[in-house]
C-alpha cells in the first residue's frame, strides 16, 4: 500500500498572525539513489501544505478545522465491522504515518500532537529567512507557442505582502497549468534548522539542546543551543553552526569570546 510519511516540520509565523506550515514529507515507495555512493533514500520534500484552504498560509483554526475533517474522513471509511480503529489506527486509514511510525501505528493524537506542535515551536518569517534563505512559490504553465508540454516558473518571496501578492499572480498566469506550491529556496538548511529548533523543545532531552563552543581563548564547553542559527552540513556529518546570522552584541552577551559552534545530531 502506498502512504505518505510525515518527516518533519517547521512552522512560520507571519506578521498578521497566520501561519505557514512546512512540512518534510514523502512517498514510502518513492527512492532517490545517491550517485556517489549508489545507495537508495526515501524522497523527503519541504512543502507548505495549504490544508484545504487553498491560500500558503493558515489560522490556527484552519488547523483545528482540518485535523477534524481528516477525523471524520477516517471515520466514514470505517463502516462496519473492522480490524482497525479509526482513532487508534488513524494512519492506515489516511494512508499515513508519521516518522518512524506504521500506518497503523499512527493514532490520531500523535497526527494531532505534529500538527500542534508545530504551532508551538514556530519561527517568525525574518528568522526563518536569516537561517534557511528566502521562500519560494512555484508553478507550471503552458509553453508559449507549443500545443503540448508545460515548464516550470518560480518567483521568491520573504514577505508576507509578496507571498500573497505572487501567489494571486499565479493563478491569473496565461496559461497555468498547476500549482501554485510554496517551498524553502534550500532544503538542507532547512533540514537543519528544523533539528535545531526540535532539539530545543525541553521534552527531547537535555544531550540534544547542547552546543559544543569554543571560545577565541582555546577553551571549549557546551552550552544551550541558541535560535536563530545558520546551519549547514560538516563532513563529519555533524551541523556546523555559522554565526553570521546572530546579532554580534547578543552572542558576547550570551557567550563571550565564542568563536565557533558546532551540533552534533543525537
Amino acid at each position: 500500500m502506498s502512504y505518505t510519511i510525515l518527516y518533519r516540520k517547521l512552522f512560520i509565523t507571519l506578521p498578521s498572525g497566520r501561519l505557514i506550515p512546512m512540512i518534510q514529507s514523502g512517498s514510502n515507495n518513492l527512492y532517490n539513489t545517491d550517485p556517489r555512493t549508489g545507495r537508495e533514500a526515501r524522497v523527503r520534500e519541504w512543502s507548505a501544505w495549504t490544508l484545504n484552504t487553498g491560500r500558503p498560509s493558515v489560522k490556527t483554526d484552519d488547523i483545528a478545522a482540518f485535523i477534524d475533517a481528516e477525523a471524520k474522513a477516517a471515520l466514514d471509511r470505517c463502516e462496519g465491522p473492522h480490524d482497525f480503529n479509526p482513532v487508534a489506527n488513524f494512519g492506515w486509514f489516511r494512508s499515513l504515518a508519521i516518522g518512524g511510525r506504521s500506518t497503523t501505528g499512527t493514532t490520531l493524537g500523535s497526527f494531532r500532537a505534529f500538527l500542534t506542535g508545530g504551532i508551538r515551536d514556530a519561527i517568525r518569517l525574518e528568522d526563518f529567512i536569516r537561517t534557511c534563505g528566502p521562500l519560494k512559490v512555484q508553478w507550471w504553465h503552458k509553453n508559449p507557442g507549443e500545443q503540448f508540454g508545460s515548464c516550470r516558473s518560480s518567483e521568491y518571496i520573504s514577505t508576507e505582502a509578496d507571498l500573497e501578492r505572487v501567489w494571486d499572480k499565479v493563478k491569473n498566469t496565461e496559461g497555468f497549468d498547476g500549482g501554485p506550491w510554496l517551498v524553502p529556496a534550500s532544503s538542507w538548511r532547512l533540514d537543519g534548522t528544523a533539528d535545531l529548533v526540535a532539539a530545543q523543545n525541553p521534552r527531547a532531552g537535555s544531550k540534544a539542546t547542547k552546543l559544543r563552543v569554543r571560545l577565541e581563548d582555546g577553551t571549549s564547553g557546551y552550552v544551550k543551543t541558541l535560535f536563530p542559527l545558520s546551519v549547514c552540513p560538516d563532513e563529519d556529518d555533524a551541523l556546523r553552526i555559522s554565526l553570521s546570522g546572530l546579532d554580534s552584541a547578543h552572542i558576547h552577551d550570551v557567550i563571550p569570546g565564542l568563536k565557533e559552534a558546532s551540533y552534533k545530531r543525537t
